[in-house]
């Protein structure tokens, strides 16, 4: 009985308020694509010259007009967007390692 009581408490804690319960799925899938496009864009760019930093200069600008985009158009919240953020950065220097040993 103690086992029942238990897991009716921990699915109350659940909020479905929360940021991630009440944002459409297909919204952050489009802005995941949209930030791993441009990062790959940024880095597609400047392949030929293996120079990191150029790419970073291009994507930090970039990225945030795409994340006032996402937030104003999509209604992703600023959390999520730097959370993408750091997932088109992350997409970046894996490609850019990429075509620097291609």
């Amino acid at each position: 009985m103690a086992n029942s009581e238990v897991s009716v408490q921990g699915a109350q804690a659940v909020n479905e308020a929360s940021l991630l319960a009440v944002m459409n799925p297909f919204c952050l899938l489009a802005g995941c694509v949209m930030v791993g496009l441009l990062a790959w864009y940024c880095a597609y760019k400047y392949k030929n010259t293996n120079d990191f930093k150029k790419s970073v200069h291009l994507y930090v600008p970039s990225v945030i007009v795409l994340d006032l985009i996402l937030a104003f158009v999509l209604e992703i919240d600023v959390l999520l967007c730097i959370g993408m953020d750091i997932f088109g950065f992350v997409v970046l220097a894996l490609i850019s390692n990429h075509y620097f040993y291609s």
